[in-house]
């Protein structure tokens, strides 16, 4: 029963608190819009994949043991400094800047190794992440030995590249956003407010019959007349009864 009353009073405040919500909601969306469209520059993502293993089960690397350890071992020389060093070199870009761009993934039982990057510069990320993939290769195969690593993916296909994100998107995350600091808004303005907006809510919060009420807009005295006992509904009273009440 309580929680249908908080319900029903969550209602009524944002009923009463309409034109807060509606404010908070069309602020914040315009702020979302023009961070969006000025401030904020669209990001892209270019995913090479490296095969480690040959794919042939019958063939080598049989035995899932040895596949997961030189799939770990890959995924860890990606990111060791013979890899970046070169990539280093070729790019210009720092280590800590080509690691804030680069995510590894695999997914779990699979051969596959993702090299993901992610630049405001869409050729950039392009040349990055085939930078990263073919050094990966080449060292495997010239320091250790190892041939049954290949790029699956052709590095410098444009159709790899993708925008990550996008106005729409953005908007539709500002939006709900939006409502929910609305309402929060809205909550906030009606618990600091301690105004009461009619005499039954005055009777709930004191638990004390109400008399009467002044109708300030239209100069009535209304009154609610106990008879027996039982309260009867609030009716307009004359000049005699207005003086009864005021005692």
């Amino acid at each position: 029963m309580d929680e249908k009353m908080d319900i029903q009073q969550f209602i009524r405040t944002l009923k009463r608190r309409y034109v807060t919500v509606a404010a908070v909601t069309v602020t914040v969306l315009l702020l979302t819009v023009l961070v969006t469209v000025y401030v904020m520059k669209p990001t892209y993502e270019v995913n090479e994949n490296i095969v480690v293993g040959n794919l042939n089960t019958s063939e080598n690397y049989s035995e899932s043991q040895q596949l997961n350890m030189l799939l770990a071992s890959t995924i860890d020389f990606i990111k060791s400094p013979t890899v970046m060093s070169e990539v280093t070199r070729e790019t210009g870009l720092g280590y800590e800047e080509i690691d804030d761009r680069m995510i590894i993934q695999n997914t779990k039982d699979s051969q596959i190794i993702n090299v993901i990057v992610r630049d405001e510069d869409p050729e950039q990320a392009a040349r990055l992440s085939g930078l990263i993939a073919e050094t990966t290769v080449e060292k495997m195969d010239s320091l250790f030995g190892v041939g049954d690593i290949v790029i699956l993916s052709d590095p410098g296909n444009d159709s790899q590249v993708q925008q990550v994100g996008g106005v729409l998107l953005n908007i539709g995350i500002g939006f709900v956003i939006g409502v929910l600091a609305g309402i929060g808004a809205a909550m906030f303005r009606d618990h600091m407010d301690d105004s009461f907006r009619s005499s039954a809510e005055l009777a709930t919060m004191v638990d004390i019959p109400v008399l009467g009420d002044i109708d300030m807009k239209k100069g009535r005295v209304r009154a609610a007349r106990i008879d027996a006992g039982k309260e009867v509904e609030p009716g307009v009273i004359d000049e005699k009864e207005r003086r009864k009440v005021s005692v």
